[in-house]
């Protein structure tokens, strides 16, 4: 990913922008050739010479200010479609690569990516980009309009506008790094005020809800600093640039005045050439602040580089499962630690059979359902799916004959039935049994909108319970005939949980694996096997 890379997806929009900015440019060329003939012709008396060249004037800076909102609007339609597409690509990556390199960063730092990251993209990046285009437009008409003066003029301008372009070169290495530090700084914010906001029951319960405030005003200085470092580079080398550019159109008002003195152009030329050459220099000077943060963005796309998609071009694509899952010589030991959560595991989940997984806390009950959920992909032993290892499998494939249903499933700011169907198309023949299965009837009967009830973020005007059967009918409906609960009804009433426990156990085309501290009598005597861990 790389500005470059957008801008061409885009050509012919870009195409159009140009034509824009050049249309755009040529009405000030003309309003500054008009306002130095006005001035020629009321010198020598000829006052209905200047009269014209005053309505010229007033036309060109009307035209202007008409294209200066054709320019605005559509330099924001094609923004807003880069932005877009940075957007999708971005999401895109996040939904190719695995759980584990997924959850090596918190969400609010991919949510500043896609906030924050791409602003600057946008503000720094594509902004600054058509300003590059645009001042060196700017300097090709200006330019062209000097020549016909004096070639000397041309020349001159050329030699000093050659010094401010190499004047930014100066600072770039610090901004290139004051910007990342900024993002980084960004990404901070956004994760530590999501964290706190996202723990505001438990602080309310233990009456300790300012340390919400204390961690958003931590992070947001922490950001201020970065941002008062970025500025302040920013001013110096604005000021460095400023000073020379303004030095420089002294000077061509200074050689403008010599060469009227000379009889070389006439007295009023010296307004013309002043303002296109002054034209010329204020491009140039914005050129050089428009590349330096043109290159400032680098880094940004950088860490977007740095998302590699999962690449399962060689593994070996599964159908439903038929004999059995396998594991042997099963262990795994978590990065942060320097010891095995489990080791020397070996068990066998065939097709069709109920299983349930017991034993203490933290001995890895979970941990054995998230790698045969394809969670957790550095494991050492070997685990076949049919006979095919898991490690030639291909994940994606897996995935689609097996349902993960956790304590804490999420539910989508959306319909229930969005959140169950997930934007897939099935009968209502399809949805009712679903409905019934996961024993959702009821609730559906009770919400204000049935069905098509819109559902707060992450079911938060749900139950415990009501967000495990959404999940759970997720899973019936698209057909998966492995369902992996870990503690997927520990939120229900013994009722309800022992109807949907039932349900699963009598239906002999799905293999249960289960893991649960409370083991029902009623449920075990129903299971295949229980494994202890």
């Amino acid at each position: 990913m790389q500005l470059k890379n957008y801008l061409h997806r885009f050509r012919r929009e870009n195409f159009l922008m140009l034509l824009v900015i050049g249309i755009y440019n040529v009405f000030p060329v003309v309003s500054n050739i008009s306002e130095g003939n006005a001035l020629t012709a009321i010198a020598h008396l000829r006052l209905p010479q200047f009269f014209k060249y005053v309505s010229i004037q007033l036309a060109a800076y009307t035209a202007y200010c008409l294209m200066i909102i054709v320019k605005k609007r559509y330099q924001e339609i094609v923004t807003q479609k880069i932005d877009t597409a940075i957007r999708s690509d971005i999401t895109g990556n996040l939904s190719r690569i695995n759980y584990q390199d997924y959850h090596e960063k918190d969400d609010g730092i991919y949510v500043s990516w896609l906030t924050n990251d791409v602003n600057t993209i946008n503000t720094q990046g594509i902004t600054e980009f058509y300003a590059v285009v645009d001042g060196w437009v700017t300097i090709l008409f200006n330019g062209i309009s000097l020549a016909f003066y004096h070639y000397s003029i041309v020349i001159v301008v050329l030699a000093l506008s050659g010094i401010l372009i190499e004047l930014p070169k100066v600072f770039r290495k610090q901004l290139n790094t004051a910007s990342l530090q900024m993002t980084k700084a960004n990404e901070q914010l956004t994760s530590r005020i999501t964290d706190a906001l996202e723990g505001f029951d438990p602080l309310f319960m233990l009456n300790m809800r300012k340390n919400i405030q204390k961690q958003t005003v931590a992070a947001s200085n922490s950001l201020a600093k970065q941002k008062i470092s970025f500025a302040s580079l920013m001013g110096l080398n604005s000021a460095f640039i400023n000073f020379f550019s303004v030095l420089f159109q002294i000077g061509m008002l200074g050689f403008a005045g010599w060469l009227v003195w000379r009889g070389i152009i006439q007295v009023g030329s010296i307004i013309t050439v002043s303002a296109l050459a002054s034209q010329v220099f204020g491009s140039f000077t914005a050129l050089s602040f428009s590349n330096m943060d043109l290159h400032t963005t680098q880094p940004v796309f950088d860490k977007f580089n740095a998302v590699k998609p999962e690449n399962e071009q060689d593994k070996q694509s599964v159908s439903a499962l038929t004999t059995g899952i396998q594991v042997a010589q099963l262990a795994y030991t978590y990065p942060d630690s320097d010891h095995p959560i489990m080791e020397n595991i070996h068990f066998l989940f065939e097709q069709g059979k109920k299983y349930a997984l017991v034993g203490d806390s933290g001995k890895g009950k979970s941990t054995l359902l998230n790698i045969l959920a394809g969670k957790l992909l550095n494991y050492q032993g070997r685990i076949t799916y049919d006979g095919i290892d898991y490690q030639k499998l291909s994940m994606q494939s897996l995935r689609q004959h097996l349902l993960y249903l956790d304590q804490t499933p999420y539910v989508f700011n959306d319909t229930v039935r969005n959140n169950i169907t997930l934007g897939n198309y099935y009968s209502e023949d399809q949805l009712h049994r679903a409905l019934h299965d996961s024993q959702l009837d009821d609730l559906i009967n009770h919400l204000p909108q049935g069905i098509d009830t819109m559902l707060d973020h992450n079911g938060r005007n749900l139950s415990g319970g009501q967000r495990q059967r959404i999940a759970l009918a997720r899973g019936l409906i698209s057909g998966r005939n492995i369902i992996m609960m870990d503690k997927g009804t520990s939120a229900l009433d013994n009722k309800s949980a022992d109807a949907i426990e039932l349900a699963l156990v009598n239906n002999p085309n799905i293999t249960l694996i289960m893991v649960t501290h409370h083991l029902r009598p009623e449920i075990q005597k129903r299971l295949d096997v229980v494994y202890t861990i």
